[in-house]
C-alpha cells in the first residue's frame, strides 16, 4: 500500500509540476528545469536510499524516510512556487525528486516480503497499485489547479500530503518479514553444513 500510494504521488508530481509552475507565474522554460531537477533528485535518492538498503537490508526504514520526503517535499514545493524565484524551487524539486527511491526500495521490499512468489508477479502488482493511485491523484489534482487556479494549486499540495502522511502510516505499520533473505541464508546454512 506504501509503495503504491508514494509512487502514485511521486507520478502525479511529474504530470502536474509544469501546470504547478505556469499557474503560479512561471514559464514554461522555468517548468522544464524544475521537472528535469526533480528527475535528477531521483536519480540521487536512489542510488542512496538503493545502496543504504542493498548493505543493511533495512527496507522499513527507507521506506519511511521516502514517506517523510513525500510529506516534506510538497511543503517546500509550495513554499518555493510563492517566492517568484527559480533557485528555490529547483532545491525543492529535487528533495521531492527523493520520492523516485520508492522504486528501487519499495519493490525490492515487496519482493522480499511476498517471496516465493515470483518477482514479475510482485513486481506488476506493486505497479499496478501505484498505477492505480496515480491515475486518481493526477485527475484529482489537475481538476483541482484548472479549476481553482492558485488556491487550487494549494489544495492539490494538501491531498498529496495527506495522501503521503496516509502512505507513512502503512510504512510504520508494515511487519518487516523478509522471506527470501531467510530463504537465502537458510540455504547458505544448510549448504555450510553439508560441506
Amino acid at each position: 500500500m506504501t509503495f503504491g500510494i508514494i509512487f502514485g504521488t511521486v507520478n502525479t508530481y511529474g504530470t502536474i509540476v509544469g501546470i504547478l509552475a505556469n499557474k503560479m507565474g512561471y514559464s514554461d522554460d522555468n517548468a522544464s528545469i524544475f521537472g528535469a531537477v526533480f528527475i535528477i533528485g531521483g536519480i540521487v535518492g536512489s542510488a542512496i536510499l538503493g545502496t543504504y538498503v542493498e548493505v543493511t537490508r533495512k527496507y522499513k526504514v527507507a521506506m519511511m524516510i521516502v514517506a517523510i520526503i513525500a510529506i516534506f517535499g510538497p511543503i517546500a514545493l509550495l513554499s518555493t512556487l510563492y517566492t517568484g524565484y527559480v533557485w528555490p524551487v529547483c532545491l525543492a524539486a529535487f528533495l521531492l525528486g527523493f520520492d523516485l527511491a520508492i522504486l528501487p526500495v519499495g519493490i525490492d521490499f515487496g519482493v522480499e516480503m511476498t517471496y516465493p512468489i515470483a518477482e514479475p508477479v510482485s513486481t506488476g502488482l506493486l505497479m499496478s497499485t501505484a498505477q492505480f493511485f496515480g491515475i486518481i491523484m493526477t485527475v484529482s489534482c489537475t481538476a483541482l489547479v484548472a479549476e481553482l487556479e492558485k488556491p487550487g494549486c494549494l489544495y492539490s499540495q494538501i491531498a498529496l500530503i495527506v495522501m503521503a502522511a496516509i502512505g507513512l502510516f502503512f510504512s510504520i505499520i508494515v511487519k518487516e518479514d523478509l522471506k527470501r533473505l531467510k530463504y537465502e541464508k537458510s540455504l547458505a546454512q544448510s549448504n555450510e553444513q553439508d560441506d
